[in-house]
């Protein structure tokens, strides 16, 4: 009775293990020319960190998790779109109705730390 209970708490607690975050880097490129948006995706959570370091650009926003893509409104004038699948992100204004930059999202070299 005690081994199947305690197989049973292994089990659960196995199954509530938290993914880790996934981060981003995003070259991105529209008319302006080049830059970089670092992201981070917290998809246990359901919130993206987008930061843009040019304009000092840092917000935490729900998301809507997508088999194929993530969802993040920044406002009623930016929506970011992650396609999951080609790693492509699209930023689009649904005021202006139309698409602002697009660029390639990847996963960034991991530096070794001391500490």
């Amino acid at each position: 009775m005690h081994k199947t209970i305690g197989l049973i708490v292994a089990v659960s607690i196995a199954s509530q293990a938290q993914a880790t975050p996934t981060h981003l880097v995003c070259d991105m490129m529209n008319n302006a020319g080049s830059f970089i948006i670092e992201v981070t995706l917290d998809e246990d959570n359901q919130e993206v960190t987008i930061n843009i370091p040019a304009t000092n650009h840092l917000v935490r926003r729900p998301a809507q998790f997508r088999a194929d893509r993530v969802i993040v409104p920044d406002s009623e004038m930016l929506t970011y779109d992650f396609n999951r699948v080609d790693g492509t992100l699209v930023r689009h204004s649904p005021l202006l109705k139309r698409d602002i930059d697009s660029g390639k999202c990847r996963v960034p070299e991991v530096v070794k730390r001391a500490f």
